[in-house]
């Protein structure tokens, strides 16, 4: 293989590497940039990190948070992984953001190399993707795998693409390769959306195989296509495994009340369906792919001094500096969702772009990109269009398990730049007509172009631009008619930018229909203003102000005074409950000092949460709180601060009780928690009933129980009765994994307390323990093994055929 032919992705490589660190500045100078959930992901993490530093190894359970949860989605590792660990020396190569920001560049870069672009394409394609403003926006937010997630999309569709090109060797081993990097990223609601994309792929594949009649061609790809798959699963088969068991468990994988009372009910199978479209896209808002401010941008934006909010705060008497922090956060969104932290959008120049494409091209790629990008819109509405949401959410396979259905739109801003730019390459080739291309010039400019003409000349004849936010300004003479005032002239604004972008694209084609001006140097021009426009609006969200010194990234929570004053317990293991913030159960700072019975995730086990929403939110339940070992409590102080609180009526690790109450059903079972003096009684379900049949408990004033050893993954108790005791432990039941032992040998334990652990312990002076020990965890790291040493040996084999082979001729994208 000739270096010099490789020489200029070397160059944009390192252009790549040096726009990164250009837009992410303030990295250079040490500082590091402040993600809101990594945050939240340090507090619930602590606790696995620390083990991790002493022993080497995450323990596979955490106590920081919800009582006690499995580690698989928050911090844990795969011994056999290899090509996990690929990935990881390529993040950590370079700091965040940029790294992430170098992977989108690079992933859409490889889709179009490739498939045969040449340098100047792939690297507006490139920019293009990559600069999408969700992409920055959720790195922003900290979503990183999510991020890593959408960075390998193209490149699994780039890989998907020569393998049903015929390219047999190389297709199959990079497929498999690069699904492994993709289910890797672990965040399985985007690869459930590329999964969409790939299968309209196929759909449109098996119509075109049907009609060249390759349909032996064609279950050849597909069939290698599965096996590409099921080796990438494989790759990853430890995390995949461990959740698929776990998230039958969590709410997620739906309310076992719900399945109760009315089982047809979606979130009996899966979220609750308003919370999992709570952030639905309106209708309307689609149009943020082509107008960043047509809903106001985020739900708070800068303004400027110049606005007329900060005017008319500083002739209603307030104080210039108290005005100008006031417009440097003023609530601009007027959209449908609950909060934003920024619009989805495109870039103008590449929306112009896909439309002309869906008026001049034909072919399958039309139909392909087409379809997949109306069908992530349409779904993006959610609660907005519950045609097809509700669909969807009924009866197709996993989506009930997904929320944030507005996240759907990263299919469509993959498939806008890759249409756009197929688009770009066909008409230099002459696979487009000039009267066909002069036709749908007028066409695109006229629907594109003039739809951002009427938001210039006329905004307010659609929108009022009130917003929800505003009843809290009403009192202050001319605020809200100021801010809707605003919020008018950031839409006009951006209208206006947006319409200059769709002339410049229609008047550089134009230009290059009359020879005079070549497709490189018009691929340079969209590159510089694509690339500029959405450079600038990208730093509305993400910019140097979200930098801050390294220590405030590692070390993200201060103790307070509760804080501290609970670190002197030196207790060996209890819980605290933080009632010093706004919701317990929406962050982690608890969990980053202490055992927290609150936290923030996204998938906790979905008992605990039927327990929160019924004893531990609202007017809380002394009594589940002490059965949950809830020592102390962080309560807010009014000129104080939070103050720690202790409570002397905690049940402790574990106790005896000598009653059990037997329950029908899953309602009785957590409405008894509420009647029933716990520390003495036990709430058995039927399923468990078993386990206490026919047998009676007496009280014993000598026996004791007390935990000796604490170990996340392991628990050790020391026990003493003079006769059989139904003991309640204060620890979260999960069968998939804890296994208990009385002397060293296995027993049974069983559920109390509708989230609880229990056991029957004879009489004696014995040892108890528990070991968090998932059967699935030792079978799914064999499976890892083989299937990375398979995948490895593939991509190896394939190396060297593309070595042996004779020089190609470039393989077509479309």
């Amino acid at each position: 293989m000739e270096i010099k032919k490789h020489l200029p992705h070397l160059w944009v490589i390192l252009a790549f590497i040096g726009l990164s660190f250009a837009y992410n500045s303030p990295l250079l100078t040490g500082k590091a940039l402040k993600m809101d959930d990594m945050v939240q992901v340090a507090g619930m993490s602590k606790e696995s990190k620390e083990y991790k530093a002493k022993e080497g190894q995450y323990p596979l359970w955490t106590n920081a948070l919800f009582s006690g949860m499995p580690t698989y989605q928050i911090a844990t590792e795969n011994n056999y992984n290899w090509i996990g660990e690929v990935k990881y020396l390529f993040y950590n190569a370079f700091p965040v953001p940029a790294n992430l920001m170098i992977l989108y560049f690079l992933g859409f870069y490889f889709l179009l190399s490739v498939l045969g672009f040449r340098v100047w394409y792939a690297l507006l394609g490139a920019l293009a993707f990559g600069l999408s403003t969700y992409n920055l926006i959720i790195i922003d937010a900290g979503h990183i795998t999510k991020a890593v997630a959408i960075g390998f999309m193209p490149m699994v569709l780039a890989a998907l693409i020569k393998l049903y090109r015929g390219e047999w060797l190389v297709g199959f081993a990079l497929t498999a390769l690069m699904l492994a990097f993709e289910i890797g990223a672990n965040h399985y609601q985007i690869t459930y959306y590329l999964g969409m994309m790939i299968v309209l792929y196929v759909v449109v594949k098996a119509v075109e195989a049907v009609q060249e009649k390759q349909i032996p061609r064609f279950l050849k790809a597909s069939g290698l296509a599965v096996a590409a798959l099921l080796l990438a699963v494989g790759v990853n088969f430890t995390n995949f495994a461990l959740t698929q068991e776990y998230s039958k468990y969590t709410m997620r994988g739906g309310s076992e009340l719900k399945k109760f009372e009315d089982p047809d009910d979606a979130a009996a199978k899966g979220l609750d369906k308003d919370y999992a479209l709570r952030w639905s896209n309106g209708v309307t808002e689609t149009f943020t792919i082509l107008i960043p401010n047509f809903f106001g941008g985020a739900s708070v934006s800068d303004i400027g001094t110049s606005s007329s909010t900060y005017e008319v705060l500083a002739k209603g008497g307030v104080p210039r500096n108290q005005a100008a922090a006031f417009v440097k956060q003023a609530p601009t969104y007027f959209g449908d969702q609950p909060g934003t932290a920024g619009p989805t959008y495109f870039g103008a120049l590449m929306v112009f772009l896909f439309v002309l494409a869906l008026f001049v091209l034909s072919g399958p790629a039309k139909w392909w990109l087409g379809s997949a990008a109306l069908l992530s819109i349409v779904l993006s509405w959610g609660r907005n269009f519950e045609l097809v949401t509700d669909l969807f959410f009924n009866y197709v396979p996993f989506y009930s398990s997904f929320r944030a259905v507005a996240m759907s739109l990263v299919i469509a801003s993959l498939a806008f730049p890759f249409l756009a730019l197929i688009l770009l390459r066909r008409i230099e080739e002459g696979r487009v007509t000039q009267e066909k291309l002069k036709k749908g010039l007028v066409y695109a400019t006229s629907l594109v172009g003039g739809f951002c003409l009427l938001f210039v000349l006329a905004p307010g004849a659609f929108f009022d631009f009130a917003s929800p936010a505003d009843g809290n300004f009403g009192n202050f003479p001319g605020l809200v008619d100021a801010l809707m005032e605003d919020r008018k002239a950031m839409l006009r604004n951006d209208a206006i930018k947006s319409l200059l972008l769709v002339l410049l694209g229609a008047g550089g084609l134009w230009y290059f229909l009359q020879n005079k001006l070549s497709m490189q140097r018009l691929l340079i021009i969209f590159l510089l203003a694509n690339t500029a426009d959405l450079w600038m609006t990208n730093k509305r969200y993400l910019n140097d102000d979200d930098f801050v010194n390294q220590r405030q990234v590692s070390q993200p929570f201060e103790p307070n005074a509760a804080d501290l004053r609970i670190l002197q317990d030196t207790t060996l293991y209890y819980r605290v409950f933080d009632l010093g913030n706004r919701n317990p159960f929406n962050e982690n700072r608890a969990s980053y000092f202490h055992k927290s019975v609150g936290g923030y995730h996204a998938a906790k086990l979905g008992r605990y949460e039927d327990l929160k929403s019924t004893w531990l939110e609202g007017q809380l339940n002394m009594n589940v709180l002490n059965m949950l070992n809830t020592r102390w409590f962080i309560v807010a102080q009014e000129g104080q601060g939070p103050m720690p609180q202790y409570n002397p009526d905690a049940f402790g690790n574990a106790w005896f009780v000598n009653r059990v109450v037997a329950v029908e059903n899953v309602r009785q079972e957590i409405d008894t928690l509420g009647r029933v003096d716990l520390r003495n009684a036990a709430v058995v379900a039927p399923d468990f009933a078993s386990y206490v049949a026919g047998k009676s408990f007496q009280a014993d004033s000598s026996a004791s129980i007390r935990l000796t050893q604490y170990h996340p993954d392991r628990l050790t108790y020391a026990y003493e009765a003079s006769s059989e005791q139904l003991t309640v432990f204060s620890e979260v039941y999960y069968e998939k994994g804890w296994q208990a032992y009385l002397d060293g040998n296995p027993v049974p334990h069983f559920r109390v307390n509708y989230v609880l652990r229990a056991m029957v312990l004879p009489a004696g002076q014995h040892e108890v323990s528990f070991k968090f020990e998932p059967k699935t965890y030792a079978f799914a790291e064999q499976v890892s093994l083989a299937s990375n040493a398979a995948v490895v040996l593939l991509a190896l084999l394939a190396l060297a055929m593309q070595f042996r082979k004779p020089k190609e001729t470039a393989v077509q994208a479309d």
